[in-house]
């Protein structure tokens, strides 16, 4: 994963004349070198499935394959996660964008999002943002762990190859880590109940485990509380059910 600390928009020129348009100007989100987004004024939000690049010929969303998110909100963050329902059913033409795919999912903390939405570009407001569920939460955390460890949706499966590649963990035998992991996972996978992405409590210890593949990799798995335990997604954010403060209920 990746924060997008300082989003830049900037202007371009779009070739449309292969579709007899001639240029169009747009702005463009950046961040660095990285566009993520090519033609805001062409972007279309009005479905929870969104194409980040529009067609480079003509401009309209859907017209070229790939490049597609689901943008989701919890807590502090607002995450571009790949669009896994419609990307599994389809795995050429729901992509995720490239950067995505070779980064991680980029987010973006409230107060950066709000400050996009101010720049009156078509953003969501938060309030219309749709809220990640276990069941999203779950996926990305499966897609960001270090060699798809746990393979890819829309099913989790530890292989023996992949198993392997775990050597050691920061405290006690791998093996019992790992099927803490494939358990969470396994049992929130199809859970639609609302998550709450946090940082990690001062009381909360790390879990890692160690892999030795093409490099060896520290994996900041796990993170660990009177005997609990809940997913990281990476080093800082973690993973739980968003409970009713009032209730003490999940919504």
């Amino acid at each position: 994963m990746w924060s997008i600390e300082n989003p830049t928009i900037v202007k371009a020129s779009l070739d449309f004349t292969s579709s007899g348009q001639g240029f169009r100007e747009v702005s463009q989100l950046k961040f660095g070198e990285i566009v993520l987004m090519n033609a805001l004024e062409l972007m279309d939000w009005s479905d929870d499935l969104t194409q980040v690049f529009v067609c480079a010929q003509c401009g309209y969303p859907g017209c070229e394959s790939g490049n597609w998110i689901n943008l989701r909100i919890s807590g502090n963050y607002v995450f571009f996660m790949p669009a896994f329902d419609d990307w599994e059913s389809d795995k050429t033409e729901y992509g995720p964008p490239k950067y995505l795919r070779k980064n991680g999912t980029p987010y973006f903390t409230l107060d950066k999002y709000k400050s996009l939405v101010e720049l009156n570009l078509d953003f969501p407001i938060p309030e219309n943002i749709r809220k990640l569920e276990m069941r999203d939460a779950i996926r990305i955390a499966q897609f960001e762990m270090p060699y798809r460890i746990f393979g890819e949706s829309p099913k989790v499966e530890l292989t023996k190859r992949k198993a392997e590649l775990v050597i050691a963990s920061s405290d006690r035998e791998h093996q019992e880590y790992l099927q803490i992991i494939d358990k969470i996972l396994r049992e929130n996978y199809e859970n639609k109940s609302q998550a709450l992405i946090r940082k990690p409590l001062p009381d909360e210890e790390t879990v890692s485990l160690f892999l030795d593949a093409t490099e060896f990799t520290e994996w900041h798995a796990l993170a660990r509380k009177d005997g609990k335990y809940k997913l990281l997604i990476e080093e800082s954010l973690v993973i739980e059910e968003f409970l009713n403060p009032i209730l003490g209920e999940s919504i």
